[in-house]
């Protein structure tokens, strides 16, 4: 029952113009993404470096 159900709904939201499913998945990831600090931290001396700075690009 609940792949059918999936399924209905893939091929409701499926139905809505390209343009509307952008929007609204653009939407919701506003809603879910963090929020920025309202102060960014200190300025200091020095550079971070993160990931593998060894490997290949």
């Amino acid at each position: 029952m609940e792949s059918a159900s999936l399924g209905l709904a893939h091929r409701a939201w499926r139905l809505l113009p390209a343009e509307t499913r952008r929007r609204a998945m653009t939407r919701v990831a506003g809603l879910i993404a963090g929020r920025p600090d309202r102060l960014p931290p200190a300025a200091s001396e020095g550079i971070v470096v993160a990931g593998d700075i060894d490997g290949a690009n």
